[in-house]
């Protein structure tokens, strides 16, 4: 099954465009040649060792097909501080070549760009797969690790982390997120199944039945034990016939849920009476 990664998509398809208008004027995009004796590494470049192997085949793709990402830097002073493209302007100096294309940006201009991107995570209209995709272009627009875009996002490390796995999603089910067939938390019990045929049938299996996130993921902690997908199935009941002779003496229903050890069963009531009456047979 296809999947869909989700991390090509531009800082256009982000923030509004109005937006980035405002905040970075007609020039925003704008490339130029930097002289690469001017530039120097970000400070806060979360990568400290690189592969020389890499840098060189990278350099063999810029000599047959030139640069096709300009690298990303502000100006400070006479120099450029690099943002974006520590390794393609390391592949470029192995080349040898002089310059290399890129956006340059002005400290004010970057602070405002960062802002603007923030804002549009923030936005309540946007679905988990394009706060996944805003999230990692934060990453990489800044250069910067997980653990700081949760910071600059006021989010959970943990929280972060787990709505961008949600771009290893097959197509389908990534198709059915979007959709609204199915929630962020049936997502990640299919991301759970690693064998992509496994999490076609879940998916399958959750917008057949219509099962709850409960369900699914007493479905996954079934197959993982080893079980078949008929037997994990019949763990995802909530009503067997021992809960319907209990919902028959107690007059009303009684659900069982599979849990990691065991299960629970859950008894509803609709009043304090109710509770009293069903507290009566226990007594």
């Amino acid at each position: 099954m296809a999947r869909k990664t989700g991390l090509g998509k531009g800082l256009d398809g982000l923030i509004p465009s109005e937006v980035i208008q405002q905040q970075m004027g007609p020039q925003r995009q704008s490339v130029t040649q930097i002289k690469l004796d001017t530039i120097i590494a970000n400070p806060y470049q979360p990568r400290t060792e690189f592969n020389q192997d890499s840098i060189e085949q990278l350099a063999d793709s810029l000599e047959r097909h030139g640069l096709l990402q300009p690298v990303v830097a502000v100006k400070n002073g006479d120099t450029h501080q690099l943002i974006a493209g520590e390794r393609r302007v390391r592949a470029a100096r192995h080349l040898g070549w002089e310059t290399i294309g890129g956006i340059i940006r002005s400290e004010q201009q970057q602070a405002q760009l960062e802002l603007a991107l923030i804002e549009n995570i923030q936005r309540d209209d946007l679905g988990p797969l394009e706060i996944a995709r805003a999230y990692v272009r934060l990453a990489e627009e800044f250069n910067i690790e997980i653990t700081e875009v949760a910071k600059r996002a006021g989010k959970a490390e943990s929280t972060v982390r787990n709505v961008i796995r949600l771009l290893n999603l097959p197509e389908a089910a990534a198709q059915a997120l979007r959709d609204g067939d199915i929630t962020e938390g049936h997502a990640r019990q299919i991301l759970a199944l690693k064998d992509e045929d496994d999490q076609a049938e879940l998916l399958r299996l959750i917008i057949k039945n219509g099962w709850s996130v409960r369900q699914a993921e007493g479905y996954v902690r079934s197959r993982k034990k080893g079980e078949q997908p008929k037997a994990a199935v019949k763990r995802t009941l909530e009503e067997t016939p021992l809960t319907k002779q209990i919902s028959k003496s107690l007059g009303t229903k009684v659900r069982v849920q599979d849990t990691a050890r065991g299960g629970r069963l859950v008894i509803d009531y609709n009043s304090e009476d109710e509770l009293q009456k069903i507290a009566g047979y226990f007594s």
